[in-house]
């Protein structure tokens, strides 16, 4: 089990860090496709089974860096009686203490963590639990301190962006939910949108972030829908102190291939300095073939990967040092399969630039 986690983490971390750094978020509660194509969403993970509460969902779970600001996102729908969706976060730093990775998390009173008993498979610094209530309610839970510390981030209306004031861990973050009806009548873009400043919490430049989420009852039971998802014949529950629910040892549900997820914040420096220009996809859409051609400012080590819209990687086009000056690499659809949207990246150091093509059944 060991194994796979790691390889599964470092595997994702190679996906994330090819995030396209010029992109843009609006932060509105819509989660647009033009804002994954773009580079500035990643899928982290999606959750494809029942969920166990009914016609409420957390879908897909999102998450990109554009200069020094964190960008969480989640498409579904929460029901309006209090439960809620939970982010548990490692941020990085090992003085920070927080929950070791296979040890039981401490409950929180007065929150939906006041009664499961859990295990994650990631050392816990960090819970950021969103809550559908009227108004909607976020709190932030510290486990870095000897007693986990409860922090209001505030209330506010669905639609409504809040911002949290001066004084508080996450000062100026920024939230807001978009989504105001059931998965049945869902617009496939509508959820939680979160904008964290790193420099409120002290995130150093190139840091890894892990994350786990779930949806949990208003006072902390588990269902079975979480991001990475678990094989489950039913929701997990609040399990027991001599039983809690130990994500550790449970196997992931097939098709997920990961424990957590994990990727690179970017720093912000004169590294982000434009490494690559002029990038072009022809023909687009690709029927048999296409080129894909780029100016390099300096010599650099580049990668030219495909991926398709879940983030796998399906193709690694090119992957070395190249000259400065106008570079080509030929993408052909037989390397990916015919009919559909892929996402071509090329990388040159701590530079990107995607397209998204489209392929010719």
């Amino acid at each position: 089990m060991k194994k796979i986690f790691t390889l599964a983490a470092a595997a994702l971390m190679a996906v994330m860090t090819t995030t396209n750094v010029q992109a843009q978020v609006t932060v509105d509660g819509q989660i647009q496709s033009a804002e994954i194509a773009g580079g500035g969403y990643q899928l982290l993970g999606s959750y494809t089974g029942d969920s166990g509460f009914g016609d409420w969902r957390m879908d897909r779970l999102y998450a990109g860096v554009m200069g020094r600001k964190l960008h969480i996102a989640t498409v579904g729908a929460l029901e309006g009686n209090g439960n809620a969706w939970t982010y548990f976060l490692n941020l990085p730093g090992g003085e920070r203490g927080g929950v070791a990775a296979g040890q039981m998390l401490p409950r929180v009173e007065n929150t939906p963590l006041s009664s499961p008993y859990i295990i994650l498979p990631m050392r816990t610094t960090h819970a950021i639990i969103f809550q559908a209530t009227t108004p909607m309610r976020a709190t932030l839970i510290d486990y870095t301190t000897a007693t986990p510390t409860m922090h209001a981030l505030g209330e506010f209306a669905a639609g409504t962006v809040h911002t949290v004031p001066a004084g508080n861990p996450l000062s100026g973050a920024r939230i807001v939910y978009g989504g105001t009806t059931n998965w049945l009548t869902h617009n496939g873009t509508a959820g939680l949108e979160m904008e964290l400043d790193m420099d409120a919490l002290n995130i150093p430049a190139g840091s890894r972030i892990e994350m786990f989420g779930a949806m949990t009852g208003n006072t902390g039971f588990l269902s079975r829908n979480t991001i990475p998802a678990f094989q489950s014949e039913g929701n997990f529950g609040n399990g027991t102190e001599a039983a809690p629910v130990n994500f550790s040892t449970l196997p992931l549900a097939p098709g997920n291939t990961m424990r957590f997820v994990s990727y690179a914040a970017f720093p912000t420096s004169t590294r982000l300095a434009e490494r690559i220009e002029g990038t072009s996809v022809y023909p687009n859409p690709i029927n048999t073939s296409a080129r894909i051609s780029y100016t390099l400012t300096k010599s650099e080590n580049v990668s030219v990967k495909v991926y398709d819209l879940l983030g796998r990687e399906v193709a690694v086009l090119a992957n070395g040092v190249q000259q400065a000056g106008t570079n080509n690499v030929d993408f052909s659809v037989n390397d990916v399969q015919r009919g559909g949207y892929y996402l071509v990246r090329v990388q040159a150091g701590d530079s990107a630039k995607t397209h998204k093509v489209s392929v010719i059944k």
